[in-house]
Order: C-alpha cells, then structure tokens, then sequence
C-alpha cells in the first residue's frame, strides 16, 4: 500500500514501498508514472524499494535531476528517512520566528 509520511513531517515526500511481515521491503510497480505525478504536486524526494533502482532509468532525465530518490531495503530504513529531515529536506524557516 502507498503511503505517503508528508503528514507526519509537513515535508513534500513520497514513500512508495510495500513492506514484508518481516519487514524488508518489496518492489513496486508503477515508478515512472508515481515519480511524474509527485513531482507535479511539488515533491522533490522519493523513498523507492532499492529492488526498483533500474525503474528510475524510465524516468526522463531532466525530471531525475530535480528528485531525489533515497533506496531502501527495509522498514527501519524507511522510517529513519522519512520522519528525520535531512539538510536538503528542511522546511525554510519563516521571517516571523
């Protein structure tokens, strides 16, 4: 199932992955198409199954350069990307505070 964490973090993230019981995360379809849609609403990192790493070639170019993808293989990872905001992932600081 897709979730999307932007919620939890109030960042434009897309997290496209299907986790194992055991909690290692499987490949997913569809990866040229969910990447053109969230850059579209304005996302710029995708958390994608590192299995999928080659589907990212469909994606044209010029659209690769402006994403950044982040590749895991399990839930830890995903989590750990998505809900600790990196230097690039911030949210600007408003003039008022």
């Amino acid at each position: 199932m897709p979730c999307r964490l932007a919620s939890l973090r109030r960042l434009p993230l897309l997290v496209r992955v299907v986790v194992s019981l055991r909690g290692k995360v499987l490949p997913v379809g569809g990866i040229k198409e969910k990447v053109l849609a969230a850059h579209r609403t304005g996302i710029r990192s995708v958390i994608l199954p590192r299995l999928n790493e080659r589907d990212v070639e469909d994606v044209p170019e010029e659209l690769r350069k402006q994403v950044r993808f982040i590749f895991v293989d399990d839930a830890e990872e995903v989590l750990r990307h998505a809900l600790t905001p990196s230097a690039d992932r911030r949210e600007p600081k408003s003039m008022a505070q």
